[in-house]
């Protein structure tokens, strides 16, 4: 249990940095002081796109180095407590902001709506449904990661980098990152603790979508629906699964939602022309997290450009406040994307091989929820409301420019916060509906929220044990992760310089160089002209390498891997092969589907 307890303190601490980091920015630029959340949310994000700028710096100076890293962690917590309590102590003569039932923002927003508030049985219903996601993603983060993507990209990159103290070109790493902002802050994560607390950042950031959204859905809907609206994002199956595998999609749903958040306040809800910043800060987050948010901006400068047809008066303001939020969101995310050409020549956007992806309808809804896809249409049905107009068609664009140009489902993230407002609205105007059918959708929408908030809870069960200390980490590990036991052989029995050529490309647990096989191959082609162990060792050693990771698959379909160096290995050409490969282990893995592979470290010679 000390181990978990120390991932989430040092998680708790880098969130408390980060708003150490942003809070004074915010200062600076004078907004969020009307609003407690909107002030908090901000400042988190932005605090964390400054902290990624100066890990990036480090790491282009080569001073990635644990100690430095956590000296600026414990100068960011203290000054972060240093503002925490600045925000909780009031200032003379300055006015207090509390919502009339107490859960927090301002009244302002409320009172601007004609409708009344949700009824407190159904704030604190929908409250405790997404209290029960939150607790059952929680467990499931504080199991050591184990999902592919993680393994083999997001969080190998970061240990990679930490582990050369610098960001370089990584040639035979199989780098589909393009851009490095999310591997920043796990890279954090990974210094202070370990894959824990990068999973539990990321964790956070499901929380910190669900906030943002409640910072957007504040001036359309009020901030006690908005309130419904944020738990209904933590509730959508596609947000809670991604929350607890770590890559970079919910950081790109939070960025963007409060870009759009922020532009709403500056051009829509007049507080101040500073929140342009604000949204250009948090559009150059997003361009910086995942390239695909150019989608998100193009589908939303299609929606701006025709509220700015409809608005001739303020024509100056809006191009003003679009030219300051271009030019700050250029500003910040142009340093991410010189490293990616820089470093490894990517084009930062790659767009599928064929238009029109195929996705099924079945993941669409899935990872959109089956509250939001029902809800939805059903504004067609309710009046017309202000703001309601921009989330939808930045929503639809968003979703035709998907559909035509990526496909991958994951990247409908971005739209869950907007159809969660609009469902927001659909169950406000329920209240015009004739008792029966407004009975009927109203169960049906919290039977739909019940089965939601179980779905989370169901899949924690196996991990519920590892959480909470009763199971050793590496005991969990032996079951769920195929490549845990040869890097367990590896990092006891290897040299310190020891490098390794593996098949399989779930690299994370290995403290030693590691280098993929594909990539290397298609790279150098280093199997044209072997014929046997012998010519195999003697080019593999001459390259470098010491030792050899062999992958197959020996029942199931759903991993293969080229059998390019299996078939080298166990090529039967030279008689003596046992004098140049030496097997230190070798195992079998199923898994919980029926797969069963093959795995051995072998040892050139």
């Amino acid at each position: 249990m000390l181990y978990q307890l120390l991932s989430i303190l040092a998680f708790c601490g880098i969130f408390t940095a980060v708003f150490g980091f942003g809070r004074p920015i915010l200062r600076v630029l004078n907004v969020g002081e009307e609003d407690r959340l909107s002030n908090g949310v901000c400042s988190v994000a932005v605090g964390l796109i400054a902290a990624g700028l100066v890990l990036l710096a480090l790491g282009l100076l080569g001073a990635l180095y644990v100690p430095v890293i956590g000296v600026l962690t414990a100068v960011g917590c203290f000054w972060g407590f240093v503002e925490i309590i600045r925000c909780c102590t009031p200032a003379v003569g300055k006015a207090e902001f509390v919502s009339e039932n107490g859960l927090g923002g301002i009244s302002g927003e409320q009172s601007k709506v004609p409708w009344a508030p949700p009824a407190g049985w159904l704030i604190y219903g929908v409250l405790l449904a997404a209290g029960a996601v939150c607790f059952g993603t929680l467990i499931t983060v504080l199991a050591p990661p184990t999902a592919g993507d993680a393994l083999c990209c997001h969080l190998d990159l970061s240990k990679v980098f930490l582990a050369e103290h610098r960001i370089g070109n990584l040639p035979y790493h199989n780098r589909t990152a393009s851009v490095l902002l999310t591997e920043m802050w796990y890279l954090w994560a990974l210094a202070l603790d370990g894959g824990v607390c990068a999973q539990l950042v990321h964790w956070g950031f499901g929380v910190l979508l669900a906030l943002a959204t409640v910072v957007l859905a504040g001036p359309i809907v009020g901030r006690h629906w908005g309130l419904i609206a944020g738990c209904l994002v933590v509730l959508v199956p596609g947000v809670n699964n991604l929350q607890t595998a770590t890559m970079n999609h919910l950081a790109l749903a939070t960025m963007t939602t409060l870009a759009l958040a922020a532009w709403w306040r500056a051009a829509v809800g007049g507080l101040d022309r500073r929140w342009f910043v604000v949204a250009g800060l948090a559009a150059g987050g997003a361009l910086a997290v995942k390239p695909a948010a150019i989608l998100f901006a193009a589908a939303f400068c299609a929606t701006w450009l025709w509220t700015l047809a409809r608005d001739a008066r303020h024509k100056g303001f809006l191009l003003a406040g679009a030219a300051v939020a271009t030019l700050v969101a250029v500003c910040v995310c142009v340093p991410w994307y010189a490293e990616a050409v820089w470093h490894s020549g990517n084009t930062m956007f790659s767009l599928p091989s064929g238009v029109f992806a195929a996705t099924g309808a079945s993941d669409v809804v899935y990872q959109l929820g089956a509250l939001l896809t029902a809800a939805v249409p059903g504004v067609l049905l309710c009046r017309r409301l202000r703001g309601l107009g921009t989330l939808t068609t930045t929503a639809a664009g968003y979703f035709v420019l998907w559909f035509l140009l990526h496909g991958d489902v994951r990247l409908l993230l971005p739209t869950v916060p907007l159809l969660a407002v609009v469902t927001a609205w659909v169950w406000i105007e329920l209240r015009r509906f004739r008792p029966m059918p407004r009975l009927i959708v109203s169960a049906s929408f919290a039977a739909v929220i019940v089965a939601m908030a179980i779905l989370p809870l169901g899949r924690c069960r196996d991990r519920a044990a590892v959480a909470v200390g009763l199971e050793d980490r590496g005991a969990y590990l032996s079951r769920h992760e195929p490549t845990w036991p040869a890097a367990a052989v590896a990092d006891a029995v290897l040299p310190k310089d020891a490098h390794i050529l593996s098949q399989d490309d779930h690299t994370f647990y290995f403290n030693r160089r590691v280098t993929h096989e594909d990539a290397y191959r298609r790279s150098v082609h280093y199997d044209r002209g072997v014929t046997g162990p012998a010519d195999l060792s003697r080019r593999l050693r001459d390259a470098g390498f010491t030792h050899l990771l062999l992958a197959e698959t020996v029942a199931g379909g759903a991993a293969r891997y080229d059998p390019t160096l299996n078939r080298l290995v166990d090529s039967d050409s030279d008689n003596d092969s046992d004098d140049h490969l030496l097997t230190l282990t070798e195992y079998r893995f199923c898994n919980v589907e029926g797969e069963v592979r093959r795995y051995r470290l072998v040892m050139l010679r």
